[in-house]
């Protein structure tokens, strides 16, 4: 299974991790996971790739779409499949999730959801036949009122390069104030008052 470290320096992004390559040479890196659909999907991470790597060099990409997928794969091979994509959209700074036309993805949608709530940097797009189109626009929407679902990935990628030619998609670290709110949150779900108190 290739890194596809090379590929990508040749390309121009810093380097594409492709599942299931090593996760640790990205931490603290400025990078994006694509999300989207594999099965009964074209490639259109390879497009996405190409495209970053010639307008966002430097950007780390985390691609879950391997070379070579063995559909009887073992349950083995499918659980390090998913602890790969779980730990590479924790370490994403930013996410891109394409719904193409050809299947519903439920495990997409349910990744959407994971990382709205991460608060991160989010971009989506969605064929306009893509049969739950008004699930994510009305979803996105009732949580982001700035939320904007694109309905090609020629125009979620152009929104991804503004980004990052802007500077957003860089990983900012936290305030004190918001590191230091964030440790009372966590600690207040092991607290015995029953009404969350930290003390």
């Amino acid at each position: 299974v290739r890194s596809g470290l090379w590929a990508a320096m040749q390309r121009g992004v810093e380097m594409e991790i492709t599942a299931p390559g090593d996760l640790t040479q990205a931490i603290g890196k400025t990078g994006v996971f694509l999300a989207g659909g594999i099965t009964d999907c074209p490639n259109w991470q390879r497009d996405a790739v190409e495209y970053l790597g010639e307008h966002c060099p430097g950007l780390v990409v985390f691609n879950p779409r391997r070379d070579n997928w063995d559909m009887n794969a073992g349950p083995d091979a499918s659980k390090a499949q998913i602890k790969w994509e779980h730990e590479a959209i924790s370490l994403a700074t930013s996410h891109l999730f394409w719904f193409c036309v050809e299947t519903v993805q439920p495990i997409v949608l349910y990744e959407l959801g994971k990382v709205q709530a991460m608060g991160r940097n989010l971009f989506t797009g969605a064929h306009p036949g893509y049969p739950r189109r008004l699930d994510v626009v009305t979803q996105l929407e009732l949580l982001r009122e700035s939320a904007f679902v694109h309905t090609s990935l020629e125009n979620l990628l152009h929104s991804v390069r503004i980004a990052f030619d802007a500077g957003i998609l860089r990983r900012q670290r936290p305030s004190w104030d918001s590191w230091f709110l964030k440790i009372a949150e966590e600690v207040s779900e092991r607290a015995t008052c029953p009404r969350g108190c930290t003390a």
